[in-house]
Parts: C-alpha cells; sequence; structure tokens
C-alpha cells in the first residue's frame, strides 16, 4: 500500500502543476493582446494626427497661403507652437499716478508670455531695463484714465510695446508676445 501512496501523490501534483502553467499562459496572453492593440491604437491615432496636418496635397510641413492676389502658394510651415511660459515682473509695480491728485497711487503686478524657450534669460537680463520703461509709463497715466476697462486695455498695450521694445533693443527679437496685469490697484 505504501508503493500505491506514493503512486497516488505524484499524480495528484501533476494536474495542480499544469494548472498553475495554463493560468501563466493565459495571463501571458492576456498581456500581449493588450500590448498590441494599444500599440494598434497609438499607431492609428498617430496616422491621424499626420493626416491632419498635412494640406491638401498630402505634403507635410508646408501649409498654402493666400497672397493679396488670391493665388495660392506654399510657405515652410514651422510646425506646431512652443508652450508659453510665463514670467512674473517681481516685486510689483508701485507708482504715484498723474493729474491733479498727487495723492493716487497704481499698484499693477505684470507677467510676461513667451513661447522662446531661449527668451527667459533674456527677459530676466534685462529686468530692470524694462522695469524702468514700465515705472516711467505707468505714472503717466491719471486715475481717470484707468478707471475704465478701457484705460486698463489701452495701457496694457503701451506696456507690451515698451516691453518689446527693450526685447528689441538688446536681443534684436520681439520674443515676449503678450502682457497680462494680474493685480491692478489704483488707490
Amino acid at each position: 500500500m505504501t508503493a500505491a501512496k506514493k503512486d497516488a501523490k505524484p499524480a495528484a501534483d501533476a494536474p495542480a502543476k499544469s494548472g498553475k502553467g495554463k493560468l501563466i499562459a493565459i495571463s501571458l496572453g492576456v498581456v500581449v493582446a493588450l500590448g498590441g492593440g494599444g500599440g494598434a491604437a497609438w499607431f492609428m491615432l498617430g496616422k491621424d494626427a499626420q493626416a491632419e496636418t498635412a494640406d491638401e496635397d498630402g505634403k507635410k510641413g508646408k501649409k498654402s497661403s493666400k497672397s493679396k492676389d488670391g493665388e495660392e502658394g506654399e510657405e515652410d510651415g514651422e510646425g506646431p507652437k512652443d508652450p508659453a511660459k510665463y514670467l512674473s515682473l517681481e516685486p510689483a509695480f508701485v507708482v504715484n499716478l498723474a493729474g491733479p491728485d498727487a495723492d493716487r497711487y497704481l499698484q499693477v503686478q505684470v507677467e510676461l508670455m513667451t513661447r522662446d524657450p531661449l527668451a527667459a534669460d533674456a527677459i530676466k537680463l534685462h529686468t530692470p531695463a524694462i522695469r524702468d520703461r514700465l515705472l516711467l509709463l505707468f505714472g503717466t497715466k491719471t486715475a481717470e484714465e484707468l478707471s475704465a476697462r478701457e484705460g486698463r486695455e489701452s495701457l496694457r498695450q503701451l506696456a507690451l510695446a515698451e516691453v518689446q521694445k527693450v526685447m528689441n533693443e538688446e536681443t534684436g527679437e520681439d520674443s515676449v508676445e503678450a502682457l497680462y496685469f494680474t493685480s491692478f490697484v489704483t488707490q
């Protein structure tokens, strides 16, 4: 009987081992199938994005444009824009406002937006010149001019032009695309 028990024990272990093997094989099959499906989806979605960027002739990297005459021409596309980078001009600007009320003040926080990765360093380098121009500009405004939204919008455009002048003079490029007031207080 001992010989029969020895023969019975390996037979009981054999199905358990083959069950683990089947489980591993099924798990590997699922992982491979999911990976293949994900890769196929990535490939197809990438192909759709490429098709959207191609023009009517199927040429990539070119875009058509119309001249003033209405003729179509091609120009080299720059590709997708770089992400925006925002630089805060710290500390906030505080100036006396112009006008008959000499005790009126403006406190404004300015942020600059650029897409040029190298422009951030140039802006930091030329911050003293930028701050000087903006302080002089802000001090020419009256409280009445800045009380309406149109006055603040006009000041923002003038401030952007001053920043772009400084950057043009110092670097030869208009690397600042936008200027934002993130805090604006008159008192």
